[in-house]
């Protein structure tokens, strides 16, 4: 029988947003936002709506299953894949010990974007194995970020996360938080800067997605032109003339050195085709 409304938060990603959910025995019958979550506020993305098809779609798992040698596999108890996995883990140790190497055993998950305790455990195990090979999805995806965070901070753990909710000016490049909800309360997030005419919001990606719908400008470049896109910001940011204060409309704080053809864009009111030859010299713009 559904019982009370539990409190408990999203794994999905690494946002954690509160929850509260219903549960009938130890299956999530309703899912719904925390209003009491300190940060989501009761902020309901898509994916955690269909927790209760994620625990409970047709083609879960409810038992392990054991390969067979002609490659089909057969359910079996939790105790039984225990201890032959226990034993197995046992008889590689104990080879790399006799033999005087690191470890061979590698630990492949445990990204911790959403659920943390794959990393605790992954971590304990590694470490049991005499082994340093841990591989993961934030390999390939935060391998830059945590590399840029040592440079910055002297740490490569110390990670910062963006500040939508009070920024003037958001720069989206190649993403579409409409969908992939990246930071704290997304598609609010983005409607209030949208609505707010002090603020301003530029997206660069080849698509017109949903979050490029809602910009100010949107710059369409052609795949691989990335990095010219960027080299030629950068450099007008550098040599740009710094704005006078006393005659521009109001918008969004940037540096004094900002690019003029983003002042451009942001002075008459979000133009969706950039004029400055920074964008069209180079070809990254339609």
């Amino acid at each position: 029988m559904t019982g009370d409304w539990q409190r408990t938060a999203c794994s999905l990603c690494y946002l954690n947003c509160g929850l509260e959910v219903q549960l009938d025995g130890q299956k999530i019958t309703r899912v719904r936002g925390d209003k009491a979550h300190p940060r989501s506020g009761g902020y309901l993305c898509q994916k955690a709506q269909r927790l209760t098809w994620y625990g409970d779609h047709e083609d879960r798992l409810t038992t392990p299953l054991r390969r067979r040698p002609d490659g089909t596999h057969e359910p079996i108890d939790w105790d039984t894949a225990l201890t032959e996995i226990a034993a197995k883990l046992h008889a590689i140790r104990d080879a790399d010990t006799a033999a005087g190497r690191p470890g061979s055993f590698a630990y492949v998950g445990g990204g911790g974007q959403g659920n943390h305790s794959g990393g605790a455990y992954g971590a304990a195990l590694l470490k049991w194995m005499n082994s340093t090979r841990h591989f993961n999805a934030l390999s390939q995806e935060k391998t830059g970020d945590f590399w840029v965070n040592g440079h910055l901070f002297g740490s490569t753990i110390v990670h910062t996360a963006e500040d939508v909710e009070h920024c003037d000016l958001l720069v989206v490049l190649g993403c579409n938080p409409w969908q992939a909800h990246g930071f704290s309360n997304a598609r609010h997030a983005l409607n209030t800067l949208k609505n707010d005419p002090s603020r301003r919001m530029i997206v660069i990606d080849p698509r017109r997605t949903e979050t490029a719908e809602l910009a100010d400008l949107h710059l369409p470049l052609r795949p691989g032109t990335d990095a010219t896109c960027w080299a030629r910001s950068w450099r007008c940011c550098w040599s740009g003339v710094p704005p006078t204060s006393s005659s521009s409309p109001p918008g969004p704080r940037v540096s004094t050195r900002s690019p003029p053809c983003w002042r451009k864009c942001r002075w008459t009111g979000g133009s969706r085709t950039p004029k400055c030859p920074v964008w069209t010299s180079s070809g990254p713009s339609t």
